[in-house]
């Protein structure tokens, strides 16, 4: 047994945009191979930006909401569903904060906000 693998990391990833529209139906951003490619690459920096911090509980689940900004900035993030543990938690928030800033966004996406959920994982299988 190990971890999971962090390719779990996204569950949702094409949720609403910042206002408050789903993803993929309005737009076709699931259908847009850049912003798949786009969301991938974000999800391999998260994951390499949070084990690169090392230790952590291990056990636990959270899920985070960020809003990236069309230059790739991420200007907000918020826990949706939390691990029980406040130190798993805030090694996730770390890991967001070392993130930013991400590449821009697709030009392909157009000039708005990107609201994304993603789950990180360190529960044994």
């Amino acid at each position: 047994p190990g971890t999971m693998p962090l390719h779990e990391i996204i569950t949702r990833s094409l949720g609403r945009d910042a206002a408050g529209r789903m993803l993929g139906s309005a737009g076709g951003t699931q259908d847009d191979p850049a912003m798949r490619n786009y969301l991938n690459n974000t999800r391999v920096r998260l994951d390499r930006n949070w084990r690169a911090l090392g230790r952590r509980p291990q056990g636990y689940q959270a899920s985070y909401e960020m809003v990236i900004e069309p230059n790739g900035r991420i200007s907000d993030f918020r826990l949706v569903r939390s691990s029980g543990n406040a130190d798993f938690n805030r090694s996730v928030e770390a890991a967001i904060r070392k993130t930013s800033p991400l590449p821009p966004l697709p030009s392909s996406y157009g000039p708005r906000s990107l609201r994304v959920a993603f789950t990180f994982s360190d529960r044994r299988k």
